[in-house]
């Protein structure tokens, strides 16, 4: 995996404003628009992600539980998605996991201004991952683009598993396919190509050694869907001490 420094500042919605602080150039963004913003430097546009958790969906299950019961009390209710109900003083509750819901969500992205959401990955078949398919099965998707944060110690329990390896990484290579997959260039590249844009979290020290072998066999499964294009992989680690010792 290249390595990139980059600045992640959280806002709110803990909406990603990337800015490059290390040596090497940052790779520069692939407008899907018409008339591309450029940034205040005047080089580049700056591409505007906002991260999605997605355990909003309702109360299923104990992790659709747990937002609920965390916003029942009076004093958060100003704090409740639109879509909630409050039943009491209380008590609230939602079904979150709606295409409507998922549709409204996109025309409110795209009045914000926002390019694309970056997904955070979880297992194909949970609640977890209703957002994600509905958005890709909206009909309102319109120019809101998307990316991926994968979850080092997921994906490398997935590889621990022949058949959920083999299924979920087919799953994933198939969605760095889509149209609206964030891409960036590298201008370092020879060949400049737009690489899909994949963001990797919680490297730590239990999860390295299997992860040195999980990463490769992904991408290998990314240049089979993506023509030979690599995903570029952007490490969002709180602390990347591990990552850097080991030179993932």
């Amino acid at each position: 995996m290249q390595r990139l420094n980059m600045l992640f500042v959280v806002v709110m919605v803990c909406v990603l404003f990337t800015t490059s602080c290390g040596e090497r150039p940052l790779a520069a963004p692939v407008s899907r628009h018409s008339s591309p913003r450029v940034s205040r430097l005047g080089r580049r546009e700056t591409r505007v992600g906002a991260i999605r958790w997605d355990a909003y969906y309702g109360p299923s299950d104990e992790t659709g539980l747990a937002p609920i019961k965390c916003l029942s009390p009076q004093h958060w209710h100003y704090r409740l998605p639109f879509f909630a109900e409050i039943i009491n003083a209380s008590a609230v509750t939602w079904q979150g996991s709606t295409q409507n819901v998922t549709d409204t969500e996109i025309a409110f992205a795209r009045r914000a201004g926002l390019d694309y959401w970056a997904f955070v990955v979880y297992d194909e078949g949970t609640a977890l991952s209703l957002a994600l398919n509905n958005y890709r099965t909206s009909t309102q998707r319109g120019n809101l683009g998307f990316a991926l944060i994968l979850e080092a110690g997921r994906l490398c329990g997935w590889y621990g598993q022949n058949e959920t390896w083999r299924a979920e990484s087919q799953r994933l290579g198939e969605m760095l396919t889509d149209p609206l997959f964030e891409r960036v260039v590298v201008p370092t590249s020879s060949d400049a190509e737009a690489r899909p844009l994949v963001y990797l979290m919680g490297v730590t020290s239990s999860n390295i050694d299997v992860l040195k072998n999980a990463l490769p066999a992904l991408t290998a499964v990314a240049r089979a869907h993506c023509g030979g294009v690599e995903p570029y992989y952007v490490l969002i680690n709180s602390d990347n001490t591990q990552a850097k010792r080991e030179q993932v």
